[in-house]
């Protein structure tokens, strides 16, 4: 399955480790994970890493969302997207991750 992971980014330090840490579990348990985390740090506006991280989302199969999504405006935003474009929605890794062995069952 293709998969988006949304999270917190600004003014975490350490959002390029959870974003790559997930990306890597995803991707050993078969998925194509886009991931945010690999864009420039510096350089762009916000509304324009959101442009970018929206059209990575528009080709996934599904949202999921990190923990402390609920703290980011960018993550509010993509989570109200996949809600308008019917894509499912799932709140961390593990809860993907089981969902997706009961439906491989």
């Amino acid at each position: 399955m293709k998969v988006y992971i949304a999270g917190p980014v600004t003014a975490i330090t350490n959002y390029k480790e959870t974003f790559f840490a997930a990306a890597e579990k995803l991707t050993k348990a078969g998925h194509a994970v886009m991931n945010p985390a690999v864009m420039p740090e510096a350089g762009f506006m916000h509304a324009e890493y959101m442009i970018v991280a929206l059209a990575m989302q528009s080709i996934c199969d599904a949202t999921i969302l990190l923990p402390g999504w609920e703290q980011s405006c960018g993550a509010k935003i993509e989570k109200k997207t996949a809600e308008d474009n019917g894509q499912p929605i799932f709140y961390g890794i593990d809860d993907f991750l089981q969902k997706q062995e009961v439906d491989d069952a």
